[in-house]
């Protein structure tokens, strides 16, 4: 529910604001606060602490990421690109730059590149199950529906996976079923990921 999502805001407010309180000059810190408050939808605090982190450090990765991913929410695909380019020479290993930059592809419909990204995301990362969910939705994007929810369907018979990637995944395959046509799978998909744990604890 919204309450118990707004409860776990709050809770991951008031640590990232303790841990701040023992390390006022850890740019990471106040990034991560940042990413709690994107998450919230509270933006402005959000690059308010951005900006606070890149004063500590103008080359904080986590901070630019944010920076970057904000850009591409307001429609800034191109200067957000620009960021990830960066990012990934700076930091070849950063997976949620590569996540992000595929993204920010996929939007462009440059659907090559996004799935290029993915790929390379999967090499590097333990659990690859986000990056195979967000190929699915560019797959998804592309139009190709069944190899969506084939994607989609790989991902949910795994035994791990994060659960941001199954709730993507349930998404995407209801987005594809409902364009296929297909109401009832769609609608089977949707409401699973809306009873799902991942869901009600603001994943």
């Amino acid at each position: 529910s919204l309450a118990d999502k707004q409860g776990n805001f709050d809770e991951a407010l008031a640590f990232h604001d303790h841990a701040i309180e023992l390390d006022p000059h850890n740019p990471k810190l106040y990034a991560a606060r940042a990413d709690v408050y994107i998450k919230q939808g509270d933006v402005e605090r959000a690059r308010e602490g951005i900006k606070y982190a890149l004063a500590l450090d103008p080359e904080c990765a986590e901070a630019r990421l944010l920076r970057a991913m904000l850009m591409a929410d307001e429609g800034d695909l191109d200067g957000a690109i620009a960021e990830y380019d960066q990012l990934v020479d700076y930091k070849w290993f950063y997976v949620d730059a590569y996540l992000a930059r595929g993204r920010a592809y996929s939007l462009k419909g440059n659907y090559d590149r996004a799935l290029t990204d993915y790929d390379t995301a999967s090499k590097v990362v333990e659990d690859a199950s986000l990056t195979f969910a967000h190929r699915a939705e560019t797959y998804f994007r592309m139009g190709d529906y069944d190899r969506a929810i084939g994607e989609c369907d790989s991902i949910l018979s795994k035994q791990t996976m994060t659960p941001l990637a199954w709730i993507i995944a349930l998404v995407t395959r209801g987005k594809s079923y409902a364009a296929k046509g297909e109401n009832e799978l769609a609608a089977h998909a949707f409401a699973e990921a809306l009873r799902s744990e991942p869901y009600n604890a603001g994943m």
